[in-house]
């Protein structure tokens, strides 16, 4: 029997701001990352790709980014391929 295990975990942080969201990003994705390959991030805070991107630098994920309406949504990959880093 295979072990299934989920792709994603949605953050919705829509009502949290800088510099809390830092926090509670990293925690989420801490909390989850051993278990799906990919964090949805949803949030209102302006200020937040700077800090996802941080993130992404500091941990090696690459991540996506749309802005749809008020709303900022952030598709984190957690294990990117070894040659889409080797690109990088």
């Amino acid at each position: 029997m295979s072990h299934q295990r989920n792709d994603l975990k949605c953050l919705n942080a829509s009502n949290i701001r800088c510099p809390d969201l830092f926090l509670v990003m990293r925690m989420f994705i801490n909390e989850h990352k051993s278990s799906v390959r990919y964090i949805q991030i949803n949030t209102k805070d302006e200020r937040s790709e700077a800090r996802v991107k941080q993130i992404c630098i500091n941990y090696d994920y690459e991540y996506k980014s749309v802005k749809m309406n008020d709303e900022y949504v952030f598709m984190i990959d957690l294990q990117p391929s070894a040659v889409a880093q080797l690109a990088s």
